[in-house]
């Protein structure tokens, strides 16, 4: 079984002047509606996830619950992401070893609910799981830094730079 995240390239806007003050906000403002998404394989099925409008909805429950993750050796959480077009409940449990990640799946995009339900559970390392955000946070980070937002600005956009230096490796498709 396999969990994978592809960053891809997604297009940011411009300076937009970096006039948000909360971070799920200038996410939907710096990138654009029609660029390339991050594309999520859940044990061979192909999710794709907007910047704009589905990461933007999900950062600050995924920041929550990687950060979570990254200080506790052993626990469980339940994450509901709540974009319509990427909407499921995550059920999370971990050691310092593995990571099992059960799914309901909802509304995403493509309409594959069905097949990434059959597919069952996500069984990886912690640490595996936790590298393959890296990637598309870091496309995020860098949209924003061009955009012209500083943490000073942008409060949690330091809590994120933070958290990146804490995902000590990228996920399998960034590896060298």
């Amino acid at each position: 079984m396999t969990f994978f995240i592809q960053a891809s390239n997604p297009e940011g806007a411009p300076q937009v002047g970096a006039s948000e003050d909360d971070l799920r906000e200038a996410i939907e403002d710096v990138f654009e509606s029609e660029t390339e998404d991050a594309i999520l394989n859940w044990n061979g099925v192909s999710v794709a996830i907007s910047y704009k409008y589905d990461l933007s909805v999900m950062i600050d429950d995924l920041m929550n619950a990687l950060i979570t993750m990254r200080s506790a050796s052993v626990g469980e959480l339940v994450v509901e992401w709540p974009s319509n077009t990427f909407q499921a409940t995550w059920q999370l449990a971990w050691n310092e070893q593995k990571c099992v990640c059960a799914a309901t799946w909802n509304s995403v995009s493509g309409g594959v609910e069905r097949l990434l339900s059959e597919t069952g559970a996500v069984h990886i390392s912690r640490d595996d799981f936790l590298a393959e955000w890296k990637a598309p946070l870091e496309r995020v980070v860098s949209v924003l830094r061009r955009a012209g937002y500083s943490p000073g600005g942008l409060p949690r956009l330091g809590e994120l730079e933070q958290l990146l230096t804490q995902l000590a490796k990228p996920g399998r498709l960034y590896r060298r």
